[in-house]
């Protein structure tokens, strides 16, 4: 056996004893050396980064560009906070109270879907028009809150008289290329509604029913709503806002015949119970004044009391906005069943008037 020669002997003793040195002395430098350091450097926020989740369930009208802008606006005004939005199935929703690893901070979601309300946590609905409160109570709480909603308008093609004549100037500035198309502020007398009129086949038979509609109706899928009319094929027709909007845009005057103060088109929020606490202060930026305010670009209607969109300018938007403060909201908990059945009783009541 080969002999190691003194001085390197020495040095790996050295070593070994070093070695145990620095073992037996590491907790006690670790600890002052954290002491010591600065937790960041000066002028970072060293503060815990945060995900919160949100899904959009069901139909969300077009409010899904509105979430996403408000959500980065939260997230830009809270530091560490990142907000990550995806499109949920109605399984998801349904599967909740069994896993609630995965559940979200925030639902955003539409009657209908059958959403287990045992697992949502109780809000406050502070803030909110007083109509719209019980929209989102059951088991005698508030589990789910209006964010946001569009309704429906009875409408005709604009008479000649309806449609405001498009001057050479206003001025001294050139006239807008839309300002044809203007409705006038106020509705046709009832007397004077005509007889055809074309609804769509679900939740539209309850509004009818709710304006007292005693014309012929035919009954059609939403999305052939809007096409139906602009070719003739009634003299008016049951639109939502947003449908009466994209008439509008594409340059055919609408006369406003009354507006119906029910509505199934709504987006509520909801958190479920396993949600971080931060859920609360993301659902309430939502209810804020200057995201409700923003809702104006997606031609849909705010939830908080005191917030007015629309003037005369837009009178279809107006008289909804006036017949919904005191109108009625779909509980955001009516099971797709019931809704159905409600449907079927008022379309019934329609058709024998």
């Amino acid at each position: 056996m080969k002999r190691l020669k003194p001085g390197k002997a020495l040095g790996c003793l050295l070593c070994i004893l070093l070695t145990c040195a620095l073992i037996l002395a590491y907790p006690a430098l670790s600890a002052r050396l954290s002491a010591a350091a600065p937790s960041a450097p000066p002028g970072v926020n060293a503060a815990r980064r945060q995900l919160l989740t949100v899904w959009l369930a069901g139909d969300c009208l077009n409010a899904a560009p509105w979430v996403r802008a408000q959500a980065a606006a939260y997230a830009k005004t809270h530091k560490g906070v990142r907000v990550w939005i995806r499109t949920a199935a109605r399984e998801d929703l349904q599967a909740l109270c069994e896993n609630m690893d995965g559940a979200p901070d925030l639902i955003l979601f539409a009657p209908g879907l059958d959403i287990p309300a045992d697992c949502l946590r109780a809000l406050s609905a502070d803030g909110l028009c007083a109509a719209y409160r019980a929209a989102g109570q059951a088991q005698g709480r508030q589990l789910a809150v209006p964010l946001c909603l569009d309704g429906y308008a009875l409408v005709c093609p604009a008479r000649e008289a309806a449609v405001t004549p498009s001057p050479t100037s206003l001025f001294g500035a050139a006239p807008t290329p839309d300002a044809h198309a203007l409705p006038q502020a106020t509705a046709l007398p009832r007397e004077s509604w005509p007889e055809r009129l074309i609804a769509d086949d679900a939740f539209g038979a309850v509004a009818m029913d709710r304006l007292g509609v005693s014309g012929s109706i035919a009954w059609l899928p939403a999305a052939q709503v809007p096409a139906a009319l602009l070719s003739g094929q009634a003299e008016g027709a049951l639109l939502t806002l947003t449908q009466a909007r994209q008439c509008l845009t594409a340059g055919q005057g609408l006369q406003l015949l009354a507006a119906a103060d029910i509505t199934d088109r709504v987006v509520f929020g909801a958190i479920p119970q396993s949600a971080q606490p931060a859920a609360e202060g993301l659902l309430d930026f939502l209810l804020s004044a200057s995201a409700q305010q923003a809702l104006a670009a997606r031609g849909l209607l705010p939830a908080r009391e005191g917030i007015t969109l629309y003037g005369a300018d837009q009178p279809i938007l107006l008289a909804a906005q006036q017949a919904l403060r005191e109108g009625k909201l779909v509980n955001a908990f009516t099971s797709s069943p019931a809704l159905k059945d409600e449907q079927t009783i008022a379309q019934t009541l329609c058709d024998a008037r």
